[in-house]
């Protein structure tokens, strides 16, 4: 719904046709790899968005022979090589499945040609994790 004031004027860009484009990812059983972008949101020409919640977390499924950090997070990407993490898990275990997860109301409007990641990352030795990401995004006309 566009919102118009009486006047006429054009409504701010967080009121101009709204749509949620949010990005996901989830896997249930994971080897170990090396820091891999598992979904990306790129905002369109001519649009504005903004990032709500972020969720990220993750477990064991089968004990590793030896433990390495893991984690998963969500980043903003912004000009050139400029990356800012909104969201993160991490863990160091080898025992019990234990999920540890992280959440934030983030907040944040971006502009066009920003960028948001889903990342993950797994240091142990064998082993399976289950890891998930995600971002509520909205996305605006500007």
């Amino acid at each position: 719904m566009d919102i118009v004031n009486a006047a006429g004027a054009r409504a701010a860009w967080y009121d101009r046709h709204p749509l949620n484009v949010g990005i996901d990812y989830i896997i249930d059983s994971v080897a170990p790899h090396g820091v891999t972008v598992r979904n990306t949101y790129t905002v369109p020409l001519n649009k504005k968005a903004f990032i709500g919640g972020l969720g990220v977390g993750g477990g064991r499924v089968t004990p590793p022979t030896a433990s390495g950090i893991n984690y998963a997070a969500v980043y903003f990407n912004y000009g050139e090589a400029n990356e800012v993490v909104l969201c993160i898990y991490r863990s160091f275990a080898q025992g019990e499945p234990i999920l540890y997860q992280s959440s934030v109301n983030a907040n944040v409007s971006i502009n066009t040609g920003e960028t948001v990641d889903i990342v993950t990352y797994c240091a142990n030795t064998l082993g399976t994790m289950f890891m998930y990401g995600s971002a509520a995004i909205t996305e605006f006309d500007i």
